[in-house]
């Protein structure tokens, strides 16, 4: 029973950690095409929760033309 929560502990770490790395690149990756980002914006970065989205932000994030557009993609996957 010990081992069962220690693993359920090791996989919520290693999860936290893949989601926290994958904000960061996102932010970087970004940074690199529109030059620094507000604070603003790095924070709804930050408050993405879901895998799918960030993946699917660092897909569009070298597609997209302008910062403003790229914002208003970030604003609706913070909202799942």
């Amino acid at each position: 029973e010990g081992r069962e929560e220690l693993l359920e502990e090791k996989h919520k770490w290693e999860k936290q950690a893949e989601l926290k790395n994958s904000q960061e690149t996102l932010i970087d990756v970004a940074a690199e095409q529109y030059g620094p980002l507000p604070g603003i914006l790095q924070e709804k970065i930050n408050s993405i929760q879901s895998l799918k989205n960030l993946r699917a932000l660092h897909r569009k994030v070298i597609k997209i033309q302008s910062l403003e557009e790229f914002t208003e993609l970030v604003n609706r996957a913070a909202e799942y």
